[in-house]
């Protein structure tokens, strides 16, 4: 399932699927906020619809809560962050200047507690802070304590040269190249973080068939159903001798190496290639 630069067929993940569809509705719900079911959200969730934390816990078995589960357990195992989903700021009338992660990659809620309960309208824009003149502060009182003071300090450090921009704000979702949500992009970076990988990349010859390209894969990964693999997985056969010489059990290496009739037909095909001295039983091993 995994790509081909990860030794796989490239096939995909149902569950990565799945996932990706999932992240498909956090897309719609920040990105058509005036949609009637989104407001029906935010009236359960509160405003942010319960992603990353807030809101209200709604106890039970719900599409939405699910969603949210997912969402909070693809962050958690570090595959998908929650800041590949962020506002890129324009002109930053429709951007929260506290609520929003806009800026760095962290929203200033969270970074800067003291600061927010300090401020007289919490839920200001970022062109209510941002404005021509410079920075427009409304705190409700002075900072008398050194924390407050301190986490001041902190934000306006790194918002040193920031200036709004003409343009509208944005959602951006960084895991697509064009910054806009799609299910082929996702899919493919949940694949590559879960995924388990090889040491080499799947070779994929436009010569021979796919069933072909197929088979060649499956046998350096030995992968095959041969007599001993079923054994081993508790299949119960007569025996896990080679149904064609019988000598030996039928392992992948012996079934296309050592096996009698398989080294006659690779010193026939060798001597008609005319490549001579077939000795190392492993070579096909070797390729891939």
């Amino acid at each position: 399932m995994a790509s081909r630069d990860k030794g796989g067929l490239d096939i995909g993940s149902l569950v990565s699927f799945n996932l990706a569809l999932i992240l498909k509705w956090k897309w719609r719900f920040f990105t058509t906020a005036n949609s009637l079911w989104i407001k029906v959200i935010k009236f359960i969730y509160r405003d942010k619809g319960g992603f990353e934390g807030n809101g209200n816990k709604v106890l039970g078995y719900s599409p939405w809560s699910r969603i949210l589960a997912a969402d909070r357990k693809l962050h958690e195992k570090k595959v998908v962050d929650y800041n590949v989903l962020y506002k890129k700021v324009g002109n930053g009338t429709n951007t929260s200047f506290w609520k929003d992660r806009w800026f760095g990659g962290i929203i200033f809620k969270d970074q800067f507690p003291r600061l927010v309960k300090a401020d007289l309208n919490p839920d200001c824009s970022v062109a209510d802070r941002c404005t021509p003149q410079g920075w427009n502060w409304n705190w409700a009182r002075r900072f008398r304590r050194w924390v407050v003071q301190n986490q001041f300090h902190n934000l306006l450090n790194p918002l040193g040269g920031f200036r709004c921009g003409l343009e509208r704000d944005i959602w951006v979702w960084t895991l697509a190249n064009d910054g806009l949500f799609s299910v082929a992009s996702t899919r493919q970076w949940i694949d590559f973080k879960v995924l388990d990988s090889n040491a080499h990349s799947t070779r994929w010859c436009t010569w021979v068939p796919r069933k072909v390209n197929i088979f060649v894969w499956r046998l350096l990964l030995g992968r095959l159903p041969t007599r001993y693999a079923l054994v081993q997985k508790s299949i119960v056969l007569p025996s896990k001798r080679c149904l064609i010489c019988e000598k030996e059990e039928e392992t992948v290496e012996h079934l296309f190496i050592k096996c009698e009739v398989a080294r006659a037909m690779w010193e026939g095909l060798f001597s008609w290639l005319q490549i001579a001295n077939f000795r190392d039983p492993k070579w096909p091993f070797q390729f891939g």
